[in-house]
């Protein structure tokens, strides 16, 4: 799953450098913090068209995970907007179906436990209205939690 979460992530970033390759065409949300004024007209510098492909990757695949979990990633035009939209939609359906396994994966585990925890439950009452006596009591329990703990004996 973690594997396939990092391919579509990586898809993502390839797609989002795509659609900015032009020079100026996006600034990187991190940018956005440090305007400048050239000629009574507000800029904001970035230095992300200068740098390697590699640093714009790594770049891209940040802003990528966390346009998936729902932040900003300061779209320019409309086509940015669009595909920054569906990244959105698609890390959302994404996230609910990774909490949705490790629920499903959760209560799967839990219910070899529920299951012996109903029939101690179940051998301890019959026991007691049996009135059986403590060291045959102990014997059987000690059977159970032997049995429940070999895993050959399932």
């Amino acid at each position: 799953m973690l594997s396939l979460l990092l391919l579509l992530v990586h898809w993502i970033a390839c797609i989002w450098h795509l659609l900015i390759r032009e020079k100026g065409s996006w600034v990187p949300p991190k940018d956005l913090d440090y305007p400048t004024r050239e000629d009574n007209v507000l800029w904001t510098k970035t230095d992300f068209y200068d740098q390697s492909i590699e640093t714009k990757y790594i770049t891209c695949f940040y802003y990528s995970i966390l346009t998936m979990v729902g932040n900003e990633i300061a779209p320019r035009d409309a086509s940015q907007t669009l595909a920054s939209s569906m990244i959105i939609i698609t890390g959302a359906i994404v996230s609910a179906f990774i909490f949705g396994n490790m629920a499903a994966l959760m209560a799967t585990m839990n219910k070899k436990s529920t299951h012996f925890d109903e029939q101690l439950d179940l051998v301890n009452s019959t026991m007691r209205q049996m009135k059986l006596p403590e060291e045959i009591q102990d014997q059987v329990l000690k059977f159970m939690f032997h049995v429940q703990n070999s895993p050959d004996l399932h």
